[in-house]
């Protein structure tokens, strides 16, 4: 997932110190440093997957400084995420405290505790939906391996229905917030 965000201040003293406090404050290591460009990241994990802390996944953060304009390109490894409604959301929330924490010069907020609490509740619904479709597909597969004879074709079935049944919860959600 990639994202910009541009936005200018009225006064740009101590601005990059107060960049590097809210990324660092958020646990992103600061790993380089220009005049006019700063660069945090958040290495990934294997464990990223089951992290119920999007912060936390893999991520590149760009910051560019010209005159009074801020330049932000945030960069965040989605690829072996869940990418649920919950996760995005915490994202938008940390990008726009971000602007709003430089223009308005307001003390450091980090994300609401309801907010990672609903990443937490939506991660076990969704864990449980995985169980739930291992369930199904172990009953589907002693009825492939039954009426085909082959028990390796049987075995496919398992891992098909657990994502099905994620892939189709986690869509519902967002086509629900969609509307």
């Amino acid at each position: 997932m990639n994202k910009q965000l541009i936005f200018r201040v009225s006064d740009n003293t101590q601005i990059i110190e107060r960049i590097i406090e809210y990324f660092t404050k958020s646990n992103f290591k600061l790993v380089d440093r220009d005049t006019d460009k700063l660069k945090f990241s958040h290495s990934s994990s294997f464990f990223d997957t089951w992290t119920t802390n999007p912060l936390k996944w893999g991520s590149e953060i760009v910051v560019s400084l010209k005159d009074n304009e801020i330049i932000s390109d945030f960069c965040i490894d989605t690829e072996s995420q869940m990418k649920s409604v919950e996760e995005i959301n915490v994202w938008s929330t940390f990008i726009s405290n971000f602007e709003s924490y430089i223009t308005d010069t307001k003390k450091f907020k980090t994300l609401t505790k309801p907010n990672l609490k609903k990443v937490r509740n939506s991660r076990l619904i969704y864990i449980g939906l995985i169980i739930l479709g291992c369930f199904l597909g172990g009953f589907i597969s002693i009825y492939i391996s039954k009426f085909t004879g082959n028990k390796t074709l049987g075995y496919f079935a398992i891992p098909i229905m657990a994502t099905l049944f994620l892939t189709i919860s986690i869509n519902n959600k967002k086509q629900k917030n969609v509307l």
